[in-house]
């Protein structure tokens, strides 16, 4: 399981999505002092020893609705909404 994997679930259903990012860092090994890891497996028993932006950023951003607001504001200023 990948943290970043409920960021799609977190845009649908906020609920679900946070139950899916709950479960994926709250496995034994899935958080460290610098945040989530990769990805874990077997109970968590099994880490993917990677940190990576996108563990991170990609969840945060669907709990803050995704980048659309941002984007059409910046679509409007430039006239090319």
């Amino acid at each position: 399981m990948t943290p970043y994997g409920a960021f799609p679930l977190l845009l649908a259903d906020r609920r679900l999505g946070a139950v899916w990012l709950h479960n994926t860092i709250y496995s034994p090994a899935g958080q460290t002092r610098l945040g989530s890891l990769e990805g874990t497996g077997l109970n968590g028993s099994l880490v993917s020893p990677v940190l990576t932006w996108d563990t991170k950023v990609t969840a945060a951003l669907a709990v803050m609705n995704g980048t659309w607001g941002i984007t059409m504001a910046f679509l409007e200023e430039k006239g090319l909404l």
